[in-house]
């Protein structure tokens, strides 16, 4: 192996890790979703009504996005003028400080109403800091890789994320175990503050600049503000790259956030049961992802992505009917499994896509402009959005038209930037009909 692959290598697996930790944080706020919300806000709010203890949970698991826009225009700027490995630095440097604060944060026992002020006031800071993470580390992945390995490369992102919520799962059941004192539930945050940490130094030490960025820089083709030149001269692609973030923020947040509630409140489950069928969900979809990506490289990850949502629009609402009249928990895993996978199969290699939608120049502003947006209207308030329908209408196939919506407006996207084939060619696409009738023919030719 050369000394360049080796380095290239270790830039990788630098982004990865810190994608990793990020996801291992955001689990531990949809494990301890019902805890938080009994431990920090008003008893008579929460101790009788389960369905009010989930809404006001996920609520604090959603304002963790509010300020997602402006970390990600910061962060995307930082990273088009200063360069990729600089934003991500920063991102993931701020980042550390809040696992630290939300370990010896007091309770609503301790402080009163300030304790649901402070819980929120750390949620908004830690947003904003990791506004640039997810965008930055794609625009990286995708410059280093090649047409054949975009896809794959990026769908590591996903697929490492799972690995930490897997971490997450196991740290987070040790701390809630009979024999951990009642404050046990900080041990998690607190590992992740020394996990962040040493993540940093690894990202410190082993990552490289982009090439893209370097070629930028040499050619003196830095733009003063990135944002403003797309805002005016771009806004199809913006609008474009919104539309596809979209369906890719509700359809992760849903099959992983949203559904891991109901597992936890909908059924009757010791603690360890909850666990283990978190874990191996987790670990299933860290495994599978990578897969997902190689086949969108082999197929051509515009064409494979436009399958995805056809694929989705066509099959939500049964696998959402399906559940509703057969909930039973192990019918409810193999909907987990079936749904995470259907989901996984447009969020996992979406990232590859995104970022050649803009210039070099403008990249990581366009990415994080369009994530952290997305991620503050509907990422991070899809689970609570989800709880909010089924509470109002008594429905539990109401998620699924919130879903059908985004694939909609996801290819109406996708046809309009011009990444997938002419109109002429989608049903063939799709439909392979003249392979067939191909077929068919050498079939009669050979009798």
């Amino acid at each position: 192996m050369s000394v360049n692959v080796l380095k290239l290598n270790r830039s990788v697996v630098a982004i990865l890790a810190g994608y990793a930790i990020e996801k291992y944080d955001m689990f531990l706020y949809g494990f301890f979703t019902i805890l938080m919300g009994e431990l920090f806000f008003p008893p008579h709010l929460t101790t009788n009504n389960k369905s009010l203890s989930i809404i006001l949970s996920l609520g604090i698991f959603a304002s963790g996005y509010i300020l997602r826009p402006l970390g990600g225009i910061y962060f995307g700027h930082l990273g088009d003028k200063l360069g990729r490995k600089k934003a991500l630095l920063m991102s993931l440097g701020l980042a550390s400080f809040f696992p630290l604060l939300l370990s010896v944060l007091p309770v609503y026992n301790t402080i009163g109403i300030f304790a649901p002020i402070c819980l929120i006031i750390c949620r908004l800071l830690q947003g904003f800091c990791s506004g640039g993470e997810f965008s930055g580390a794609s625009v990286f992945l995708q410059e280093q890789s090649s047409e054949n390995n975009v896809a794959f490369l990026v769908s590591l992102l996903r697929s490492v994320g799972f690995f930490g919520v897997a971490l997450g799962t196991i740290v987070a059941y040790i701390s809630t175990l009979p024999t951990m004192p009642h404050w046990g539930w900080r041990i998690p945050f607190f590992v992740g503050w020394v996990l962040t940490i040493v993540f940093y130094f690894i990202r410190l030490k082993y990552m490289l600049e982009s090439k893209v960025f370097q070629k930028i820089e040499k050619n003196h083709k830095i733009k003063r503000f990135p944002l403003i030149g797309l805002l005016k001269n771009s806004k199809d692609r913006l609008a474009g790259g919104i539309g596809l973030t979209i369906f890719a923020s509700t359809s992760f947040y849903m099959s992983t956030i949203y559904t891991g509630s109901i597992l936890k409140i909908s059924f009757n489950l010791p603690n360890y049961k909850i666990i283990a069928i978190n874990m191996g969900i987790a670990l299933f979809s860290a495994i599978i992802i990578p897969f997902l990506g190689l086949w969108a490289d082999k197929l051509k990850i515009s064409n494979f992505l436009t399958k995805s949502i056809l694929c989705n629009i066509i099959l939500i609402y049964p696998l959402f009917w399906l559940m509703e009249k057969y909930f039973y928990l192990p019918n409810f895993i193999i909907f987990q499994i079936i749904f995470g996978t259907l989901c996984a199969s447009f969020y996992a290699p979406f990232a590859g896509l995104l970022p050649k939608i803009f210039s070099a120049e403008e990249r990581y502003s366009g990415v994080a402009f369009s994530i952290t947006f997305v991620q503050a209207i509907l990422g991070g308030l899809t689970p609570f959005i989800s709880a909010l329908l089924v509470y109002m209408t008594g429905d539990k196939k109401a998620p699924a038209y919130l879903l059908i919506v985004g694939a909609l407006i996801a290819l109406i996207s996708m046809i309009k930037l011009k990444v997938i084939l002419p109109y002429s060619n989608l049903i063939e696409s799709i439909f392979p009909t003249r392979k067939f009738a191909r077929i068919l023919a050498s079939i009669k030719e050979f009798r």
